[in-house]
């Protein structure tokens, strides 16, 4: 049912891939790549709310499993994004409680993501220029070379 599914997405039709996905995964209750591969194709189609549940129903499988996760949180930011704008523009946003909504999403994003993730690349001070060193004077201890930057785990980057 999976190789039919597959099959049906690579001739281009995603309907009948997830009716496929949908069916293996009712056929095979405790596998987790039907719900797996129909998270990645919601998601890649913008329809976020099924691709959570879809996210969902994989990790009851498998806790572990990176790919469903990072779908789960992507898609339920991008829900929670659009419905924080929509929220903006119709002047819903005024009250306290939705204020503090938004505060908490936005700390936690932070305390998640990091301060510049949640403030954007346009937010950040431009980089400060660096001195020219003095031609007249030798310096008195060399330079350190820089530290090495972390490997960034982010699959979206």
């Amino acid at each position: 049912m999976l190789r039919n599914a597959e099959a049906e997405l690579s001739a281009g039709r995603m309907e009948q891939a997830l009716v496929g996905f949908n069916a293996a995964a009712q056929a095979d209750p405790t596998r987790k790549e039907p719900w797996l591969r129909s998270a990645q194709l919601q998601f890649d189609a913008g329809n976020y709310g099924r691709a959570i549940v879809a996210a969902e129903e994989a990790l009851k499988r498998d806790p572990n499993d990176k790919i469903a996760d990072s779908v789960l949180t992507v898609s339920g930011l991008r829900v929670a994004s659009k419905s924080l704008n929509r929220l903006q523009s119709s002047g819903a946003l005024v009250s306290d409680a939705a204020q503090k909504e938004a505060r908490d999403l936005a700390t936690t994003m932070r305390n998640t993501m990091g301060r510049d993730f949640v403030l954007g690349e346009e937010s950040k001070p431009p980089p400060r220029p660096q001195p020219k060193p003095a031609s007249s004077r030798p310096s008195k201890k060399p330079a350190k070379p820089a530290a090495a930057q972390p490997k960034d785990d982010n699959p979206f980057n």
